[in-house]
């Protein structure tokens, strides 16, 4: 039931009580006393109120579906902490087999442009649980990790992530999105220990993207 039906019924039931009509028991009502002392009964308002009850039963449910408004982003959100190389979007263009993954080779920290392959040109490591359609994009990439921790993947778009590690694809840890107006649109941690790692990009809707591995402190 809705906010407005409810309150609608409980207006109706106000009423079947008799505390609308029954002027006694009505707090819209107030007594006056004549100068033999007989008591009568006289109205305050009681259309005027109502019938703004009413309005409010039927208004409520659409005030509460209004959506919030949306952020002013004209100009970027500013990013500390490990999202502060978000900026830097330096080129790169992603690998499309194992074999030529150095070449695609992400500085953990910084943020790059990638252009990105058709699907169907794209050799992954591991069968993507998402890989999209022959239309879509992706594209393989690989970093370093130093030293054991939580790496955040950031990416410009809702694409599908695929982190692999000693050959199996990881679980994420967390998901999330970046901060309103940043330009980042998905973040996913992982738990990593050190050496290289692959990271596998599919069912991208654009040819281009911006992706960033870093490490939360």
């Amino acid at each position: 039931m809705q906010r407005g039906d409810k309150l609608f019924t409980s207006l109706l039931a106000y009423a079947h009580a008799g505390a609308i009509f029954h002027p006694a028991r009505n707090p819209l009502y107030t007594a006056s006393y004549n100068a033999a002392g007989a008591r009568s009964m006289r109205p305050i308002f009681q259309a005027k109120v109502l019938a703004s009850l009413a309005v409010l039963a039927f208004t409520a449910p659409a005030l509460a579906q209004t959506p919030a408004p949306a952020p002013d982003c004209s100009r970027p959100a500013p990013l500390t902490g490990e999202l502060a190389g978000w900026t830097a979007k330096a080129p790169i263009t992603s690998a499309a087999n194992e074999a030529t993954l150095s070449a695609a080779a992400l500085t953990i920290g910084k943020s790059h442009e990638a252009a990105l392959l058709k699907t169907p040109q794209v050799a992954y490591v591991l069968q993507p649980e998402k890989p999209g359609g022959s239309v879509s994009n992706g594209g393989l990439f690989s970093f370093s990790a130093e030293t054991a921790g939580t790496y955040r993947v950031a990416l410009s778009t809702a694409a599908w992530i695929d982190l692999i590690e000693d050959g199996r694809s990881l679980k994420p840890a967390t998901f999330g999105h970046g901060p309103d107006c940043s330009g980042i649109r998905k973040i996913v941690d992982f738990q990593l220990k050190p050496g290289k790692h692959t990271l596998q990009i599919s069912a991208n809707a654009d040819p281009k993207m911006v992706l960033m591995v870093a490490k939360k402190p």
